[in-house]
């Protein structure tokens, strides 16, 4: 089972449905299925729906919204605070992900 560390901060929108996806700088390979959704000792299940690729560049509202922000300005201020290093063509995986 693939399971997905998350800060802390992320554990409410996840279990209220308004964080349905997250993003990971990188190109990394997560199976389609079962998974877990991991905040300290705090473990949400999940089932992977979709795994996609996009640059920082190409991140869009729709992305913004589906990670639980409400601007894609929003989105890429969260991403530079974890990513601080990170450049316009840095790739990024989107999980989506549905609550169990």
């Amino acid at each position: 089972m693939t399971v997905i560390t998350i800060a802390e901060e992320f554990v409410d929108p996840i279990l209220r449905g308004r964080k349905v996806t997250t993003i990971r700088r990188g190109f990394r390979k997560y199976p389609i299925g079962p998974g877990v959704m991991r905040s300290g000792a705090f473990d949400i299940p999940v089932d992977i729906t979709d795994v996609q690729f996009k640059t920082f560049h190409d991140l869009t509202q729709a992305d913004a919204i589906r990670d639980g922000l409400s601007t894609i300005e929003a989105l890429k201020s969260t991403l530079y605070r974890f990513y601080p290093d990170l450049s316009g063509n840095d790739t990024f995986t989107i999980v989506e992900f549905h609550t169990k």
